[in-house]
């Protein structure tokens, strides 16, 4: 996003094309636009889901990368 391939937010094709090739040499798979498309924007809702989440909950992460949560958090009885 910060290279210039997204127009208000919108990925542009420039950039789903970047991305079509990084996602094919990280995982060895190749999609077509609209697979890739569709994985796109089920991730950005997954990643806005989970910031929500942190959010909400008051649970975070360390500095460590450890879970920073109340107790409260794991009293499930």
């Amino acid at each position: 996003m910060k290279k210039g391939n997204t127009s208000n937010g919108t990925m542009t094709r420039r950039g789903y094309d970047a991305l079509q090739q990084l996602y094919e040499n990280q995982v060895g798979l190749r999609h077509d636009l609209k697979q890739l498309k569709n994985r796109y924007s089920q991730l950005k809702n997954m990643y806005s889901s989970y910031k929500w989440a942190l959010n909400q909950t008051g649970v975070g992460r360390q500095a460590n990368g450890g879970i920073n949560a109340p107790l409260r958090t794991f009293n499930l009885c």
